[in-house]
């Protein structure tokens, strides 16, 4: 393993940053091409806000992902300097044979496809983590290293903020109680910390901090799943009466937890460890209930966009549900036509997250939806599922207990345009034995001659794969994850003898 150069990391971005700031001072246009993911809209809108500021020619454009039908496009856009963000690391050789009479910029935090990068010097300027030893799975995003470029357009410290976003809208909360780490630690959050942006600080990590009435926060648990309250509202309910939180305050309106005493944020915590003990929850699980939470301080309380958790679902709900530049418009400032807009794909995204899921648990015996290998487990959610939104239902069924979570979860559901969209996911604890479902879905897709990049990191991962392909792909993949874990046994035998 490469020792990290975090040195060379930053100075690499300020020469990107130079070369943008030579576009604008020449009044050319930067187009900036994301991937339409929070993360991905978060680096998209970071960027175009500094551009923005400095009053720079620019144009923005979101694709589900960097595939190969979608580069001829890219190539005929009007001159300018192409900028990719959050996918291209992956899709090097695509970009290299596709675009070549453009200067191309590349900020991504995948694991890069390994190529001859000789080839492709002179004309993609490639800024990734794992180039410089550093682990960009955890330890910055793409919104991060946005923000590092654009804090070298100017005065632009308070963007740090959305990075934080960006962040947690990739699952990058994996230090301890769920806090960030790495450079999204120590300079990203930093930066916030001192620009009067963002507070951290420790809280319930239920989601909804700041809009879901108290109850509901608890009833939608699922990470960690809270027996005999997750999920059963009138239980909840009682729970809470007994222990004497109030519900409503003197106005009668719901109470969310960042209205919570302190004195009655201790009663809460205690009474659910409590109940958790009682129902035979794991001392880490217990310990999950409390954790870092950051709250933007410049948003209006009470709103999806004070809590940086919240405001990364409500970006990736535009994303998925068609609508990714109203996230890039919010980031930009915008809290009025677009930002009602923006709420109500919010709301529909977490409709049709809970439909999803509740199919998922009607559906978990069926076995011919649901499958478990040796080494992995699958569901299929066909056209019931969208798409856009498998990866996220993946995510929860693998920590609330509707699936184990003692395998690598792979699922599938069918695109419109009739291909399959395929989702990874897997925990740190199988991740430190050896999964890496990134080198998984490469190889397997490659084994069944799928046409479509698949990549991602070690504990998430995606492809697109031809309709019909779904057993060959899940059966490759089962192989390739024992290979990994056995790789790691043996590794592990050497080092004790």
């Amino acid at each position: 393993m490469m020792s990290s150069d975090v040195s060379s990391f930053i100075s690499k971005a300020k020469e990107v940053a130079d070369i943008i700031k030579e576009y604008i001072e020449d009044k050319k246009r930067i187009i900036l091409i994301s991937h339409y993911d929070a993360d991905g809209i978060t680096a998209s809108g970071i960027l175009t806000e500094a551009i923005r500021r400095i009053e720079g020619i620019f144009q923005t454009r979101i694709y589900r992902q960097l595939e190969e039908s979608f580069l001829p496009e890219i190539k005929n856009f009007s001159s300018g300097l192409l900028v990719f963000l959050d996918f291209g690391s992956g899709q090097l050789s695509l970009i290299s044979k596709y675009i070549n009479d453009k200067e191309v910029i590349i900020l991504d935090h995948h694991t890069p496809e390994v190529i001859d990068t000789s080839a492709i010097e002179n004309k993609i300027i490639h800024l990734n983590p794992h180039l410089y030893g550093i682990d960009g799975s955890v330890e910055i995003s793409s919104a991060g290293i946005a923000y590092l470029v654009a804090k070298n357009l100017g005065n632009n410290n308070d963007l740090s903020a959305y990075a934080v976003v960006g962040a947690l809208g990739d699952n990058q909360d994996k230090g301890k109680q769920n806090s960030l780490v790495g450079l999204n630690s120590k300079i990203v959050l930093e930066d916030a910390k001192n620009a009067d942006v963002i507070e951290e600080k420790k809280g319930f990590t239920f989601f909804g901090h700041e809009t879901r009435p108290i109850h509901i926060a608890i009833e939608y648990s699922t990470d960690p799943f809270i027996p005999e309250l997750s999920g059963k509202r009138e239980n909840v309910i009682r729970f809470l009466r007994n222990i004497g939180i109030p519900l409503k305050d003197s106005e009668g309106k719901w109470r969310t937890l960042s209205s919570l005493t302190i004195d009655e944020s201790r009663t809460l915590a205690s009474e659910l460890i409590a109940h958790m003990y009682k129902y035979g929850a794991s001392s880490e699980e217990m310990r999950s209930i409390i954790g870092y939470i950051y709250i933007l301080k410049r948003e209006k309380s009470g709103t999806p966009l004070r809590d940086a958790r919240e405001f990364s679902t409500l970006l990736n709900s535009c994303g998925r549900l068609g609508s990714p530049e109203l996230g890039v418009i919010i980031l930009m400032g915008e809290r009025r036509e677009f930002y009602r807009e923006a709420l109500k794909k919010y709301s529909q995204y977490k409709q049709e997250i809970s439909n999803a899921l509740n199919w998922l648990y009607d559906n978990r015996f069926n076995e011919n939806v649901v499958r478990e290998l040796e080494y992995v487990q699958s569901f299929h959610g066909g056209k019931s599922i969208r798409d856009t939104i498998i990866g996220t239902v993946a995510s929860i069924a693998l920590h609330s207990r509707i699936l184990k979570n003692d395998k690598p979860l792979v699922a599938f559901a069918i695109s419109e345009d009739n291909t399959v969209k395929v989702s990874g996911r897997t925990t740190t604890t199988l991740v430190k034995l050896g999964v890496n479902l990134a080198k998984a879905f490469k190889i397997a897709a490659k084994n069944i001659n799928s046409p479509y990049v698949a990549g991602g990191h070690d504990i998430a991962a995606g492809a697109r794969i031809p309709l019909g392909k779904e057993d060959a792909f899940l059966k490759e993949v089962n192989e390739i994850i024992k290979n990994q874990l056995s790789i790691m046994r043996k590794e592990g035998e050497n080092l004790e003898s």
